[in-house]
């Protein structure tokens, strides 16, 4: 994969979809396959994030939000994977 750094992420995603996939300033200095999980995650969070935001409170709403809280942990474990081996 091509190289992304955490400053273009910056201007692209909002803060929230950042802090769900956990990246921040140290995304730089991470393993290229860790910013690569990050950066897949990050892609479908912004899907999910917006369309959760555009159904309202509704059945759509509270599915897509169990979907993003699925998809964070997700991240978080293919991570933890990645450290631990």
């Amino acid at each position: 994969m091509w190289e992304i750094y955490y400053e273009y992420l910056q201007s692209i995603y909002t803060p929230e979809q950042l802090a769900l996939c956990s990246i921040n300033e140290r995304y730089d200095k991470e393993a290229q396959e860790v910013k690569d999980i990050r950066y897949q995650a990050i892609i479908l969070m912004f899907i999910l994030t917006r369309a959760r935001d555009e159904a309202g409170r509704s059945d759509a709403w509270r599915n897509y939000s169990i979907a993003i809280t699925n998809l964070e942990d997700s991240c978080m474990r293919a991570v933890k994977w990645f450290y631990s081996k």
